[in-house]
């Protein structure tokens, strides 16, 4: 049994990204170009992981996985809570899991519903009642004989079946997250078609480069073994109310260091006045590197998303910032801040 911290990385990524950031399978396949099955998988692995062994079957597991991560539908999350609700040892299961994926949870995690009495059906007519006093039994798990107590969350059980064999397709986010690095643009408003020149801080990624990480994607688990996720952001607003949240992951890969930015409920961009986002590393007003604007302008979704290199001098800076910028000139100086993050939260080494 692992704390998430000693999760795999592909694995602690994609529970980032689910529950951080409130995505579906369906999402981050989209983003790795991979079948949502197999980001299904990789998440189902990490609760695996997380979890205490038990006898329960991988069926069971997985579908008490699914429904904590919120990925069932309606009626579904309904069949598993049923199945929760009559299973001791799925509710024990569920329980330890969803204790160590708490920390991680931007939102409350689905219930875990109580036990219940089993349906017992009716006595026959000419039944005499073999319970006198029904309000001394335990109505908590009842099998309709005796009352099954819960057990333990670490009794032991023969091996599980294992889902981490094969090619460990969610390394590949971090593969995209360096070859992505090519979405900030230099000027308010521009696209990454319009304007493929890169601001200063943004990556010079070569071609070999790109060309390495992309091969990793389709196939290979090469470039994932250089590449990984080595800390994460989290991003608020300076005022530390409203809805607006963040969170920037940090990758490498070699002395390639960048930023994966997504931030949701942001308020929507403009055309007049034209306004766009841009990210910054920032001491203070005067001390500040912009890293770029971000190429999509924010729609009424208020998603927002894109990936940047980070300079050598990273580390010297205390935040991350991304402002809402106005007008068509490239700012010297950042403007209001939507959001912002301790560059703390990762070590100095790793920046």
């Amino acid at each position: 049994m692992n704390s998430p911290e000693r999760l795999a990385g592909d694995q602690r990524a994609v529970l980032q990204l689910i529950l951080g950031q409130g995505r579906s399978y369906a999402e981050i396949a989209g983003m790795l170009s991979i079948a949502p099955d197999e980001v299904g998988a990789r998440a189902r692995a990490a609760l695996d992981a997380l979890g205490p062994p038990t006898t329960l079957s991988d069926a069971e597991r997985g579908g008490i996985a699914d429904y904590l991560l919120g990925q069932l539908a309606a009626s579904d999350a309904g069949a598993v809570s049923d199945a929760l609700a009559d299973s001791p040892g799925q509710r024990a299961w569920a329980r330890v899991v969803s204790s160590e994926l708490g920390p991680l949870a931007a939102d409350p995690l689905p219930r875990i519903p109580d036990g219940r009495a089993a349906r017992v059906p009716p006595p026959a007519p000419d039944t005499h009642p073999t319970d006198p006093h029904p309000d001394a039994r335990n109505h908590d798990d009842d099998t309709g004989a005796a009352p099954q107590p819960e057990p333990p969350a670490d009794q032991p059980a023969g091996p599980r079946s294992s889902r981490t064999g094969g090619i460990v397709l969610l390394s590949v986010l971090t593969a995209a997250i360096i070859a992505a690095i090519v979405i900030f643009v230099v000027k308010p408003g521009g696209s990454s078609h319009k304007h493929p020149g890169r601001s200063d801080a943004v990556a010079a990624v070569s071609q070999k480069q790109t060309n390495t990480s992309a091969s990793s994607s389709s196939q290979t688990t090469s470039a994932s073994a250089s590449a990984s996720i080595v800390g994460q952001i989290q991003l608020a607003p300076p005022s530390g109310g409203g809805q607006v949240t963040g969170t920037a992951f940090v990758a490498r890969q070699g002395s390639l260091r960048g930023l994966a930015i997504e931030a949701k409920h942001v308020p929507p961009t403009t055309t007049k006045p034209r306004t766009a986002y841009a990210a910054w590393l920032y001491n203070s007003p005067g001390d500040a590197v912009r890293l770029g604007y971000f190429s999509k302008g924010v729609s009424k979704s208020g998603d927002l998303g894109s990936t940047a290199e980070l300079p050598a001098n990273a580390a010297r800076y205390r935040l991350l910032i991304i402002t809402l910028q106005t007008g068509d000139t490239t700012a010297k100086t950042p403007g209001p801040v939507v959001l912002e993050g301790k560059l703390s939260q990762v070590s100095k080494s790793k920046l």
